[in-house]
């Protein structure tokens, strides 16, 4: 299967006691969860796990 994978998920998480807590998230949420929005961009690599990108944006 050669197909590539370009979806993009944003993904809320927040913050809680400086541990980074997955949230359940919907793409382009404007939810704001303890007043900060975070996001970071999962993707499936060649054999199709999930990783993510480690440049976490804090959104104001």
């Amino acid at each position: 299967n050669g197909e590539k994978v370009s979806e993009r998920q944003d993904v809320i998480i927040s913050k809680f006691n400086g541990q980074i807590e997955l949230i359940e998230g919907v793409q382009h949420s404007e939810d704001i969860i303890n007043e900060k929005l975070y996001f970071v961009e999962l993707r499936a690599n060649k054999n199709g796990e999930v990783v993510e990108n480690m440049n976490l944006e804090l959104l104001k």
